[in-house]
């Protein structure tokens, strides 16, 4: 399993830093890939399509993604883009699937 933990801002700005990760990340063969989103303090659109996009191309690679969820105006804009329920998510770390940790990234 490996982590992303980006901090800060998902923006514009920092969506590509994320997708490039987790594009480096599935070369190296984690079964699970999840995203932490406990650091952040500000996410638009673009981040929360990057989520979508990171998701989709852990599918695409078999592999599973969990998002860790993070403040509550970070959960509150995935629930109103109805993405609460579309991806795995979780509260806490220790929630996470079991599997050995590979890596966690701070972005």
């Amino acid at each position: 399993m490996s982590i992303l933990s980006p901090h800060g801002e998902l923006d514009l700005a920092g969506v590509e830093t994320l997708l490039s990760h987790v594009d480096r990340l599935l070369q190296d063969g984690p079964l699970v890939i999840a995203v932490d989103l406990r650091g952040l303090t500000f996410m638009d659109a673009s981040g929360v399509h990057a989520l979508i996009t990171a998701g989709r191309r852990c599918e695409a690679h078999g592999r599973r993604f969990t998002v860790v969820r993070g403040a509550n105006q970070i959960d509150r804009l995935l629930k109103v883009c109805g993405l609460d329920g579309y991806f795995d998510m979780v509260s806490e770390l220790d929630q996470l699937p079991d599997g050995e940790l590979m890596a966690a990234a701070g972005l």
